[in-house]
């Protein structure tokens, strides 16, 4: 388990918050509590990493209007629901808003840590994929328009000639165009720089 990665339990009843946190506290998780929506709203940091577990009958700001906060703050914790009852329609409004499990009370041990081990899981996928992208889109906007222009056509197969007519330039402009590009988003292969416009535009 990574150590620097946090379990965020949002949870308002003593009793079951109590459970969760000595369960994580006992696999040597590092636990963070809260007792509400707007209490982990208030205290949200977007370099927060690891995954959140939340009562879906909070007080104040639901469990599901908090998830829904998150996500508009750009969160990329993963969220693991815990309802008393496990209606269907509630299901399928967690999952749809991102929620990667749906725990019902109470639950078992082995349950709560394989939820979270998943989470955390999931955590580390989105974080690579967001570093990716980051990383892409920065040298994307390197490119001037006509170079951005000239990356979407070779990633679409198209020759130097091709391109050309589509562009109205000569060929010797597109090859200079695609000198740039090539160097601008780091690459040395057609197979690469499709790779890294896809990260860049998605």
């Amino acid at each position: 388990m990574a150590s620097d990665l946090t379990v965020f339990v949002v949870e308002d009843d003593v009793v079951v918050r109590e459970y969760l946190v000595g369960t994580l506290k006992s696999a040597n998780y590092r636990v963070s509590i809260f007792s509400s929506g707007e209490e982990i709203l208030e205290a949200y940091e977007p370099l927060w990493a690891g995954c959140v577990i939340m009562d879906m009958g909070l007080p104040g700001i639901s469990g599901i209007e908090t998830m829904r906060k998150l996500t508009e703050r750009g969160s990329i914790l993963p969220v693991i629901v815990l309802t008393g009852t496990a209606v269907v329609s509630t299901a399928v409004e967690v999952m749809r808003l991102g929620a990667v499990d749906l725990l019902e009370k109470p639950c078992a041990d082995t349950d709560l840590l394989a939820r979270v081990d998943h989470g955390f899981q999931l955590y580390s996928q989105r974080h690579e994929q967001r570093t990716a992208h980051d990383r892409a889109h920065g040298r994307w906007a390197k490119l001037t328009e006509r170079e951005q222009q000239t990356a979407l056509l070779v990633v679409q197969g198209l020759a130097n000639k091709q391109i050309a007519a589509q562009m109205n330039v000569s060929e010797k402009t597109v090859e200079a165009h695609r000198g740039k590009v090539m160097h601008k988003m780091e690459v040395e292969s057609i197979a690469d720089l499709v790779r890294e416009v896809i990260a860049a535009r998605v």
